[in-house]
């Protein structure tokens, strides 16, 4: 799995995304952030399509880099939801 190390440049709060990586998600993108990580996805995906990719590939690769390899099909990491998602979710 290729892995990108993106800056934020502090004074005008902009990035620079690789070529590939708007290739493939596009220039409109949604972000779900947390305090430690975020997941980015093409504005308009399906989120459930999102979330069956996060967990079948991004958190086992993840866990594959912690060295905390689980080989049961449920992953050890999960994302953890602020109570204002969790309103949002049940409207």
């Amino acid at each position: 799995m290729v892995k990108y190390n993106i800056t934020v440049y502090k004074g005008q709060r902009l990035a620079y995304f690789p070529k590939k990586l708007t290739e493939d998600l596009g220039h409109k993108l949604t972000v779900l952030p947390d305090t430690k990580a975020a997941i980015m996805w093409p504005t308009g995906e399906d989120v459930r399509l999102v979330a069956e990719v996060v967990r079948t590939v991004l958190l086992p690769d993840l866990e594959l880099q912690s060295g905390r390899h689980d080989t049961s099909s449920t992953p050890t990491l999960g994302p953890r939801r602020r109570r204002s998602d969790r309103r949002e979710a049940s409207q």
